[in-house]
């Protein structure tokens, strides 16, 4: 179905554990307000229930990426669908998560219709992005609950624009690859580990395709480069930090995270003009609130 298809490589960036476990933590949240998966019947309560995912990688960019969930935007191809969420980093459409109805299978008009969708989102993303006079790769997840596809639009060069499908090498045999990573059915078994062994390479393979993206910054500004110059390096970090977890190496992977963590945190400190929300709990006052 997508045979004629372009490809490139997905790769993970790798997350604290503390944080992956505050994502499953969030899911559980999520289940005992809209039950398991298989119970599900709308794609809101899918959504809904994978949206840990997306809550707490977009913090992690501290403000300067926004999740805007459950959006229209308008483009130049006519779409039925939407996006339940897209992720802005400085104002710019990077990355976008399209649910669509559950196990929609290989073949059939449902798959057809479904990355025709991802192509008229990634289109409208993009047409947003030209507005503002920024033209950058948009990555797009297709999920149907179960099972994650990795797209890319490339609008930049060369023209006409460059749509392709991600692959991802697992660690043994390296030469293996898969198009899909799937959760496997948490009805299926009382043992819920397999979920989330699968679940952690979703959330970094989506955190490398945030961590991706982001306007060049206007070499006019040194603050401007040097914050990039930082995200570039917190970017290769996260990434080597994968390498050495596939290698077995687990310890130094998570040093190599911290070290990465940091200099991310130095990159936006660096940024001359951030929308930052101030959060509620840094008013917090523990006599007051006990007094209420």
């Amino acid at each position: 179905m997508t045979r004629g298809v372009g490809t490139f490589t997905l790769c993970r960036s790798r997350i604290s554990t503390k944080l992956f476990k505050s994502i499953v933590e969030d899911i559980d949240v999520m289940m005992l307000q809209y039950e398991p998966p298989i119970e599900h019947e709308t794609e809101v309560a899918r959504s809904r229930f994978l949206s840990p995912i997306f809550n707490r990688i977009s913090i992690i960019f501290q403000g300067a990426c926004k999740n805007k969930p459950e959006s229209m935007i308008p483009g130049r191809i006519a779409s039925q669908g939407r996006i339940e969420y897209y992720f802005k980093i400085f104002c710019v459409i990077a990355t976008v998560f399209i649910e669509v109805k559950r196990k929609i299978g290989d073949t059939g008009t449902d798959r057809l219709d479904a990355i025709a969708q991802v192509i008229a989102e990634c289109d409208a993303c993009d047409w947003v992005n030209t507005q503002s006079g920024f033209s950058v790769p948009i990555y797009a997840i297709l999920c149907d609950g179960d099972v994650f596809e990795f797209y890319q639009s490339n609008s930049q060069d060369p023209k006409p624009h460059i749509f392709s499908r991600g692959i991802y090498y697992l660690d043994q045999p390296s030469d293996t690859t898969m198009r899909r990573l799937r959760l496997p059915d948490l009805a299926d078994s009382d043992n819920i580990l397999p979920f989330m062994t699968a679940l952690r390479p979703v959330c970094e393979v989506t955190y490398s395709c945030t961590d991706e993206q982001g306007p060049h910054p206007n070499k006019n500004l040194e603050a401007w480069r040097d914050s990039y110059a930082d995200a570039v390096l917190a970017k290769d970090r996260f990434r080597d930090a994968d390498v050495l977890r596939a290698n077995g190496q687990v310890s130094e992977a998570n040093s190599v995270v911290g070290r990465a963590t940091e200099t991310l945190e130095k990159s936006l400190s660096l940024v001359p003009v951030i929308d930052m929300v101030h959060p509620i709990m840094s008013d917090w006052d523990d006599e007051v609130i006990e007094s209420v």
